[in-house]
């Protein structure tokens, strides 16, 4: 078995086949291996600890909340004296356009989620604008990837929790305890939306 290369020859190997696919060295890396490019088009370039003298090669993928793993997500191993131009062809055909669709679905997907933090942020707002400042709150624990909660914090026994999701289309209203006027101008609008929008069988 070959012996472990140095990380300045690492660097410089990575750095001749990146070139060929125009992914300069990424300077500011000081883990382990090597990067080349930027996030969402880039690699990831080491030499696995028991696989002395291949490369192990994989994406370097945009940060996001929801994991897009598959086959796609593999590294390929390359050996690293089969020079630049073999190792990149390598690249080029078994990872880059796997590794670029899954770019594409997190950058979609990442778009999206930023477009229903959005719409729940307004909405939040919207709520709250409803209530003197010191009645509602958004307590940090209470809060999640994809879900937003409003606490109420009323008189006596009185308050409740208002939770939404994704781009708040719907509205969840917990424990809230009302008055019994209030609770029925509430259903009145309820019973009101009914009317136009009837249930469906299978929701009975």
């Amino acid at each position: 078995m070959s012996e472990e290369m140095a990380q300045w020859q690492l660097a410089e190997l990575a750095s001749g086949f990146g070139g060929l696919l125009g992914l300069p060295l990424d300077l500011s890396w000081d883990g382990h291996g090597v990067r080349l490019g930027t996030e969402g088009d880039g690699l990831y370039v080491h030499e696995p600890y028991d696989r002395h003298g291949r490369l192990a090669i994989s994406g370097w993928y945009p940060a996001c909340r929801y994991s897009f793993r598959g086959e796609d997500r593999r590294p390929i191993t390359v050996r690293a004296d089969r020079g630049g131009p073999v190792i990149a062809a390598e690249v080029r055909t078994r990872l880059l356009p796997g590794y670029r669709a899954t770019v594409e679905k997190i950058r979609a997907y990442n778009e999206q989620e930023a477009a229903e933090d959005q719409e729940r942020a307004r909405l939040a707002g919207l709520i709250r604008g409803l209530f003197p400042e010191h009645v509602s709150s958004m307590p940090s624990h209470c809060q999640s990837a994809g879900c937003s909660q409003i606490t109420l914090h009323m008189p006596g026994l009185r308050g409740g929790w208002i939770k939404f999701s994704n781009d708040g289309r719907e509205v969840e209203i917990d424990r809230l305890r009302v008055p019994a006027p209030v609770a029925l101008r509430m259903l009145e609008t309820v019973a009101l939306m009914t009317r136009f929008d009837p249930p469906n069988q299978e929701d009975r």
